[in-house]
């Protein structure tokens, strides 16, 4: 296959190989079918001229039919093999590397087939160096410029099939450079050995640069790795020359071990090298930083489809009272993912169980919706059994962000756009104080000039405050959503989504966020075979009595009662596990509104309604202390006992008339009370003593004889005794 004016020609064989036979090619060029001419193939270099049938004069049907390539195609093909055949092997280059002291065996290939390739190398470049315009555009190229474009990719072909250790030519510049010096040589200003010596490293001969042994550089990987010290490469320098001293003394290495301190940081620093150490030196998750892949993840596609929550100190100071601490809440917001909006917080000054709690359950609140799926971290407060429960009651899936992978939650941007756009406008912002820009760290001076100027804002104000700075953040446009505010976005994705919404109701209310008495307990149980301790919640019970239920709530006593006599008829003496409302803002009094009573951990349900123990009614002594009303409140109340006791009288009667309807009633005080074995022995017993007196048994035994002779403690029991 040649390039002849411009246009491929195909010698037999190539079409051959394409699908034709050689019957048919004989044929078609004989009678005329395929004009055809005589000339030389390279590729057939045994014969000096072959048969060759031009890409023109093979009809398209018969192309499209034996499928061959494109006339593109193919022309690039022959300039590649033209190239291709340029390359051979200088034996004057190839006897010049192999007495060379600078080329040595290596991990990857012995000094031999360095200096091999290198001839490779030298019988290519003088090839291409010696061509010029006109032989260019014989080979087919417009000039040397698009010849070189065209020999960069053929050298990275040549170099990875005939692995020619230690080249690199990616660029049109770095081919001109290897070019150069034998162009020189062409023109009489170098000699063959110094264009030859270009293709050796120039560093060779610096001590500097001298390789290092794989010992050695175990030996500063090693040093350099320590996560305690952190010694930098000129201390690493040191370490290692002391040790390098004691291995040449010892005979196991040689002089070139000792390398300059720029030898150890650019081998350091090399980007495989650098990788190894990395994690061992400043911990993984900086390593995850640095070198794990990020994780793009598209935004949730409607409203609640994922809430994150997460908690931490707010950056603004509040003081208690003029002359009171200042000090940081903790702010715990829950964030939806698809709008950025924030739907519910808590402020505490604690991070626990209630702060986590109080923030999901003024989200559902707020909202009026429940979320699919929770994103939450590792933090013991989330973690724990109280939050656990309620997490997965109100969400169909949940689960944690991998442990200090905190670019998997969104809540972490949030905190730091809400900072920069909101927070910093308020008095009191602390900024980060671990920032490395001075922008961005807090001026402790001027902080201190606000508490001594009282221009901190009260502890009182905070919760206000922060229901300000939320909704200002909720109300501000977003580049990422349109220019819509976070507030917009979410309340036009539930509109567009309301057959995907979960409604938080008041059953689901109870269910995870009541307070539910209790203490966790670890039980020990059996799993595959094995103990196990799996972590438990035991839920207090209480007993229900003639005076209702005590209980022990925020450290005050309270009582509850239920009036009706049916239900007390049933369950006074019973023991319930109960739940009421935590927030005692939602109280109307100085206690919970009401207590939700659960048997076995279920509902109580009595006449279809869930059993809700209210408060203990308290009556007046005395009849001058009553209120309106409740006189007549004290009289239902007496009622309802009197219902009691004749509910209870009236089961009783009719327990009693069943028995002597099916004709099982006994009376007790009769013989029926004992056995008839117990009877029998009983009247024979009495008749005997009867007839024979009481000493009928004497002859019976010489023991009873003896013990009635010796006399009986109790034989004078029921004698008269004498008057005094």
């Amino acid at each position: 296959m040649v390039v002849i004016y411009n246009i491929v020609h195909l010698s037999v064989k190539d079409l051959i190989t394409h699908g034709f036979s050689q019957s048919f090619v004989d044929k078609q060029t004989s009678t005329g079918a395929y004009p055809c001419t005589y000339a030389h193939d390279f590729h057939q270099p045994s014969r000096k001229e072959v048969k060759l049938i031009p890409y023109t004069g093979i009809p398209e049907a018969t192309r499209s039919e034996k499928k061959l390539p494109t006339h593109e195609d193919l022309l690039k093909q022959c300039k590649q093999d033209e190239l291709l055949r340029l390359t051979g092997l200088d034996e004057a280059a190839y006897n010049y590397y192999l007495a060379s002291e600078h080329i040595k065996n290596s991990r990857t290939c012995t000094r031999e087939h360095a200096a091999k390739s290198k001839a490779e190398q030298v019988h290519l470049l003088r090839h291409i160096a010696s061509i010029k315009n006109t032989e260019a555009r014989k080979l087919g190229y417009d000039n040397k410029e698009r010849l070189y474009e065209a020999m960069v990719p053929i050298l990275k072909t040549l170099a990875d099939e005939r692995k020619w250790p230690a080249f690199k030519c990616t660029t049109v510049a770095g081919l001109r450079k290897r070019l150069k010096p034998f162009q020189q040589v062409l023109k009489g200003k170098l000699t063959a050995t110094q264009a030859y010596a270009t293709l050796i490293n120039n560093r060779v001969n610096n001590k500097n640069a001298s390789k290092l042994e794989e010992e050695q550089e175990q030996l500063l990987i090693q040093l350099y790795s320590d996560a305690n010290a952190k010694p930098n490469t000129v201390q690493v320098h040191n370490i290692y020359l002391r040790k390098a001293e004691q291995m040449i003394k010892a005979g196991f290495w040689t002089d070139s071990a000792l390398v300059e301190e720029s030898t150890v940081r650019q081998f350091l620093y090399k980007p495989a090298i650098k990788a190894m150490w990395f994690e061992a030196r400043h911990g993984l998750q900086q390593y995850r930083n640095v070198y794990e892949p990020v994780t793009q993840r598209s935004r949730p596609s409607f409203a609640n489809a994922l809430w994150v929550i997460d908690g931490t100190p707010s950056h603004r100071y509040f003081q208690h009272g003029d002359h009171g601490r200042y000090f940081r809440f903790n702010i715990f917001p829950i964030l939806d993912a698809h709008s950025w909006c924030v739907i519910g917080f808590w402020l505490s000054e604690k991070e626990n169980t209630d702060a986590v709690l109080g923030a999901l359950r003024s989200a559902c609140m707020v909202s009026g919706y429940m979320p699919y799926q929770i994103l939450y971290d590792n933090s013991s407060a989330i973690q724990s059994y109280r939050a656990q429960e309620a997490i997965h009651k109100i969400s169909v899936t949940a689960f944690a962000a991998q442990a200090g992978n905190a670019r998997a939650k969104i809540v972490e941007n949030f905190f730091h756009l809400f900072n920069q756009d909101v927070q910093k406008f308020r008095p009191g912002f602390t900024h980060n104080p671990f920032a490395i820009s001075l922008n961005n760290r807090p001026n402790r001076e001027a902080l201190a000039r606000m508490v001594k100027s009282h221009e901190l804002p009260a502890a009182e104000a905070a919760i206000k405050q922060a229901i300000e700075d939320l909704t200002i953040w909720n109300n501000m446009p977003r580049k990422f959503l349109g220019n819509q505010s976070p507030l917009a976005v979410h309340r036009k994705s539930i509109e567009a989504t309301r057959e995907r919404q979960r409604p938080f109701t008041e059953a689901i209310d109870i269910a995870a966020f009541w307070q539910l008495p209790g203490e966790h307990k670890k039980v020990r149980t059996m799993l595959e075979g094995k103990p196990h301790l799996v972590n438990t919640f035991i839920p207090n019970t209480y007993e229900f009595t003639n005076r209702g239920i005590e209980i022990t709530i925020q450290g005050r006593p309270c009582s509850y009662d239920i009036e009706q006599a049916e239900f007390r008829d049933q369950f006074i003496g019973q023991r319930f596990s109960v739940r009421y409302e935590p927030n005692p803002e939602r109280w109307s009094g100085p206690q919970p509104d009401k207590l939700l009573l659960y048997l076995q951990g279920e509902p109580l349900c009595w006449q279809g309604v869930h059993v809700a123990a209210l408060p203990k009614q308290q009556f007046a002594m005395s009849v001058a202390d009553y209120r309106p009303g409740e006189g007549a409140q004290l009289r239902a109340h007496l009622d309802e006992k009197r219902k009691q006791r004749e509910i209870t009288r009236g089961r009783f009667a009719e327990v009693i008339e069943a028995t002597k309807r099916n004709g099982t009633y006994t009376e007790v005080i009769t013989a029926n009370a004992f056995d008839k074995d117990v009877l029998q022995n009983t009247e024979a017993e009495l008749l005997n003593q009867i007839i024979q007196g009481d000493n009928y048994r004497i002859d019976q035994s010489n023991e009873r004889t003896t013990e009635q002779s010796t006399g009986d403690r109790l034989s004078n029991y029921d004698k008269p005794l004498p008057l005094d």
